[in-house]
């Protein structure tokens, strides 16, 4: 890869080095709010933790 690329929720662009450029995080609070709603539906819900390899089911 040569170009930018942005995670699939658009929260974060990087270079193909995984430098990132910029990021736009949900507050703690609105992300548990968030997870919440997501749960109400029986939805499994990944969170991005903020470093490369850092994600993990809730």
């Amino acid at each position: 890869m040569s170009g930018r690329l942005g995670a699939y929720n658009g929260s974060t662009l990087v270079m193909p080095d995984l430098t990132i450029l910029e990021q736009r995080l949900l507050a703690p609070e609105a992300a548990r709010e968030a997870m919440a709603v997501l749960r109400s539906f029986a939805l499994d819900v990944w969170v991005f933790a903020g470093a490369p390899g850092a994600t993990a089911p809730m």
